[in-house]
């Protein structure tokens, strides 16, 4: 053989050209090329380790007479107690893995070997578990290189750290999806100087709407204030519930504007935020690297034309935040008249996807808004009302098809010295723009 083919590097660009996300072959591939010689061994069955969806595969590297019968992915019985000398074949297996998503034992006698062995896992990088109980919790916080970790519960949970550990020291994606926010303000109050990039929460089976302060502040705290780029926050449970609520305050969103890092911002919640013209200027100002913003209700429990925020609140967004491209948001246009667009400036602006939600709109006011939004937005290329007619009324569904009518008024960018006014004449619009200034 020659000596290039065990240089690490060269084996890593062979590693490379395998699909290691095709489960069905990469197995296949990886075993055939550690089985070549000696050299290939450990940087095939490193890669071969790498990711695993189970811990099945770890399981068979055990001694078979500690299982009362077949060895099963779904079905596990012990018919004795583990020894440490069982598990020796297990750890060393255990050590080529970075990236492990599955499901956790935690209720008999082989989850309180694993409890031990996750001490032990410290080149662990990605952890995607459904429940992992609190003292297996803790563990997991220690581990010096975890990067990433996401938590499906289904029912509440506590966190308290164990004394004088670093939590979390390397963590950059913490992912959680719980009937409640109250495990994660705890995790997130445990990690001091957290230098976490992705955040995500997913709320589910709630009974009563949460306060988002708890959890805003929670981030604001802990997190480091240059690397967070990703917030994500969706509240699955609106459907459910019955009764009004207000919408939350602009003043708990206020708590996330020291991140001036972000890129995407998701706030999906089922009451929404109380936001206006003013309010959205100060939020352009404090995240002006903006990609995609997104800060919906998904249902509403206030008349709709309560909304404060109006199109024109939407300019600091194009003139300040230069590279935001996706932009969801709900707007009151349900009273705007030609006057409104006079001042419409001309922008530079990435915006070529406009999510409206159930945004009221008046049918006279279509055009101009068209044309405002062309001259805005001049790379706008869509605008859609997401609104579900199981879930609805039939004034939303007539928002829905005005706002349609907006996106097929859609026009190329007016020269410069043209007025807007000008502009609407130009493309068709003057009947309805005279009727609207009258």
């Amino acid at each position: 053989m020659h000596h290039s083919l065990l240089i690490p590097e060269i084996l890593q660009t062979i590693c490379s050209h395998i699909d290691i996300d095709n489960y069905q072959w990469r197995g296949r591939d990886l075993l055939a090329m550690a089985l070549v010689c000696r050299g290939f061994s450990k940087t095939f069955l490193d890669q071969l380790w790498l990711k695993i969806d189970s811990l099945y595969p770890l399981l068979t590297k055990m001694p078979p007479d500690i299982w009362s019968g077949p060895l099963a992915r779904h079905h596990i019985e012990l018919a004795r107690a583990i020894t440490p000398s069982d598990l020796e074949g297990f750890k060393a297996y255990a050590n080529r893995v970075r990236f492990y998503y599955g499901s956790w034992a935690h209720d008999d006698e082989l989850g309180r070997q694993m409890k031990s062995l996750l001490s032990q896992w410290s080149q662990l990088e990605t952890l995607a578990v459904h429940h992992l109980p609190e003292e297996s919790l803790r563990i997991v916080a220690s581990l010096p290189r975890l990067r990433g970790l996401t938590l499906s519960d289904d029912y509440e949970d506590t966190f308290t750290p164990t004394p004088g550990t670093k939590v979390f020291p390397a963590l950059q994606d913490l992912s959680i999806a719980a009937n409640s926010p109250i495990l994660c303000i705890n995790l997130l109050k445990a990690a001091a100087n957290c230098p976490l990039k992705t955040f995500t929460f997913e709320l589910f089976r709630e009974s009563s709407p949460p306060d988002w302060r708890d959890l805003f502040t929670a981030l604001a705290d802990s997190c480091d204030k240059g690397t967070l780029t990703t917030i994500s926050i969706s509240d699955a449970v609106h459907w459910r519930l019955e009764g009004q609520h207000g919408p939350n305050t602009a003043d708990e969103l206020r708590l996330l504007f020291p991140f001036t890092n972000l890129i995407d911002v998701s706030l999906d919640t089922r009451y929404g935020f109380d936001i206006d013209d003013a309010f959205v200027h100060e939020m352009a100002a404090a995240w002006p690297r903006l990609h995609a913003l997104s800060i919906e209700a998904l249902r509403v429990g206030q008349p709709l034309e309560s909304q404060r925020l109006t199109l024109h609140g939407l300019v600091p967004l194009a003139l300040l935040c230069p590279e935001l491209r996706t932009l969801k948001v709900l707007v009151n246009a349900a009273h705007m008249c030609s006057s409104h667009f006079d001042l419409c400036p001309g922008s530079e602006s990435c915006v070529d996807l406009l999510s409206v939600g159930r945004s009221p709109i008046s049918e006279v006011s279509v055009p101009c808004i068209a044309a405002f939004l062309s001259v805005l937005f001049p790379k706008l290329r869509c605008v859609r009302a997401n609104i579900y007619e199981d879930d609805c009324k039939a004034e939303e569904l007539e928002y829905q098809v005005r706002w349609s009518k907006v996106q097929k008024h859609l026009v190329a960018v007016p020269p410069r010295n043209v007025s807007l006014m000008q502009f609407v004449a130009r493309i068709g619009f003057y009947p309805w723009f005279v009727d609207l200034r009258t």
